[in-house]
């Protein structure tokens, strides 16, 4: 039997949990990459700008925009700007997979969210 989580445990728990970002090793660019680790506030804000249908990124392919969104520096910080994604766009598909994919391990991102964010815009 599992131990009953209070408000302390969760709040304990979550503080050791990585924060942030992760460091991955991309198979295909000979070197590793920051994914970023979303804050709840930071999420909701992403699939507003990826996902709803009134958003500018909504031409784009979802794999290019979450690359843009996903790499990010040792602080934090975005790599690549809005202004870059149509660049993206036109890279080989086994440059952004491999981080869409942890991108969306990472933040719980998955077909339902996406189709619920949608559905919501």
């Amino acid at each position: 039997m599992s131990k009953k989580l209070t408000a302390a445990l969760i709040t304990a728990s979550v503080a050791e949990l990585p924060s942030g970002y992760i460091t991955m090793p991309h198979p295909h660019l000979d070197g590793d990459i920051n994914v970023k680790i979303h804050t709840v506030a930071e999420r909701e804000e992403f699939e507003k700008k990826a996902y709803y249908s009134d958003s500018e990124l909504k031409q784009y392919p979802q794999r290019a925009v979450t690359f843009a969104y996903a790499v990010v520096d040792d602080k934090g910080e975005r790599l690549f700007t809005d202004e870059q994604i149509p660049e993206i766009s036109k890279w080989p598909a086994y440059i952004t997979v491999p981080v869409h994919l942890k991108y969306n391990e990472l933040n719980n991102i998955g077909p339902e969210k996406i189709e619920a964010a949608t559905k919501n815009s």
